[in-house]
């Protein structure tokens, strides 16, 4: 939620979508952490990847393996992105 309450202070519309009811193709980009109570990550990152909105996507994980992060990035997420991160390095990467 905080890297929500910034991006939204830089400007832009962000949409909290825990519940997956969200119609993403709305939005230019897509933050999905890896870790997730109820749902999981890379079955999502498939089901974007399906709907043609995986290049969308930014992985935020908290220590994945190289295989891992190279299979979300097969699947077409625009990048992986470690935690801990700054909110000005991920506004770098959002360009």
């Amino acid at each position: 939620r905080f890297v929500g309450s910034a991006l939204e202070n830089a400007g832009n519309t962000v949409a909290h979508a825990a519940e997956g009811k969200v119609d993403l193709a709305q939005f230019d980009l897509i933050l999905l952490d890896d870790v997730l109570e109820a749902a999981d990550s890379t079955a999502i990152l498939e089901r974007l990847a399906e709907a043609k909105m995986a290049g969308k996507t930014l992985v935020v994980a908290s220590g994945l393996r190289v295989e891992q992060t190279m299979s979300m990035l097969q699947l077409g997420a625009k990048d992986v992105v470690l935690k801990p991160y700054t909110i000005g390095g991920l506004a770098d990467i959002l360009g």
